[in-house]
């Protein structure tokens, strides 16, 4: 099917149908247990993205740990809409659907979106749970459109609640989704923890986006430049990987990108998760604000460090003077899981038994 058929079909909610009808036909099953209690962990990446693999992955984590009554079933943005007919036979009432969290709840990726309102209005009668992320909507005719038709739909959900990951959103949600049960709480990559004390660490490891949500996409070059003249040994690379990864490459491809961070000295970035697998490696860190609030309002989560700073787009001409004052940071104790993450079930359960 065509990405240009396959994009109208969704618009007019005729797709996720076609998928479902056609996935009984082939006779496609989901590899799906019957057991008591279920949670579906849905719209999960396949793509190359290491900040959203390292999102899926620690959810996980966090699922197996913290709800380990329950059986977690992974179900892709890819694969979504093949196997609605599996899940619709095998999900009842007291099973939970988790939602991944991550950078696309808004209209700036409209795929996710029309996925994530089709969940909310198939499933009226499950818990719904957004995991940690970032709501952007543009100021375009678009995305006051897109805006208009989540209120209506997301605030009709009896169950639904929405974990921002940063302040802005989480006040933005609470404005606009003023029916669902709206929580604070970090990214959840933040919960992996891979900082080793390394005393051969060399050079500066430069990650920057090369898209849409870049400011100073067209600085990307100068910076470069100016830290190989000025500083010398440095590596360039982008959390964006461009190949497939699957189940079984998922661990090893965000092992790599462990392993590489925790090799150098100091990193420059503008991604998020450049900021955060610099944390989680004990990594300094120079960071760049995005086109949304997503790198300001998690920087807020971390700024007791000085091992992070945060830069602006006037401060490009001191980039090299900048890290090299970063080089000798140390991270001070920053524990994710108890100060946050052990919490979160019970703040879900709590909201939603006082509704």
């Amino acid at each position: 099917m065509g990405s240009n058929v396959k994009r109208a079909l969704i618009r007019v909610n005729l797709y996720p149908y076609i998928q479902m009808l056609l996935s009984i036909i082939n006779g496609k099953r989901a590899d799906i247990k019957n057991k008591s209690n279920k949670i579906f962990f849905l719209l999960t990446p396949t793509y190359g993205n290491l900040g959203d693999q390292a999102i899926e992955y620690a959810t996980e984590q966090y699922l197996n740990k913290f709800y380990s009554e329950y059986l977690v079933i992974n179900i892709s943005l890819h694969d979504i809409y093949r196997k609605l007919y599996y899940i619709d036979k095998t999900i009842k009432k007291n099973d939970l659907i988790v939602i991944q969290g991550g950078g696309n709840f808004g209209n700036l990726y409209m795929e996710c979106e029309y996925a994530r309102r089709f969940i909310v209005r198939h499933y009226k009668s499950n818990r719904i749970i957004v995991f940690p992320s970032t709501v952007s909507y543009t100021d375009s005719r678009r995305g006051v459109r897109a805006l208009r038709i989540d209120e209506k739909l997301f605030n009709r959900h009896k169950d639904l609640t929405i974990i921002s990951r940063e302040r802005y959103s989480y006040d933005f949600s609470k404005e606009h989704f003023y029916c669902c049960n709206n929580l604070l709480c970090p990214d959840i990559a933040f919960l992996l923890n891979r900082r080793i004390v390394k005393d051969n660490r060399e050079g500066v490891l430069v990650c920057l986006r090369q898209d849409k949500e870049s400011v100073i996409l067209s600085e990307r070059e100068r910076i470069i430049k100016s830290l190989k003249e000025k500083i010398g040994s440095i590596k360039v690379y982008d959390t964006q990987i461009g190949r497939e990864v699957t189940d079984n490459s998922r661990k090893n491809e965000l092992e790599k990108a462990f392993n590489l961070f925790s090799s150098v000295k100091c990193v420059v970035t503008d991604r998020l998760h450049g900021m955060i697998f610099s944390v989680i490696t004990g990594t300094p860190c120079v960071v760049f604000p995005s086109i949304d609030n997503k790198i300001r309002g998690s920087y807020e989560w971390i700024k007791s460090t000085d091992a992070v700073i945060l830069c602006e787009i006037k401060d490009i001409e001191r980039i090299p003077e900048v890290v090299r004052g970063m080089e000798s940071k140390r991270f001070n104790d920053l524990d994710f899981e108890k100060s946050y993450f052990e919490l979160l079930r019970g703040c879900i359960e709590r909201k939603n038994s006082e509704e």
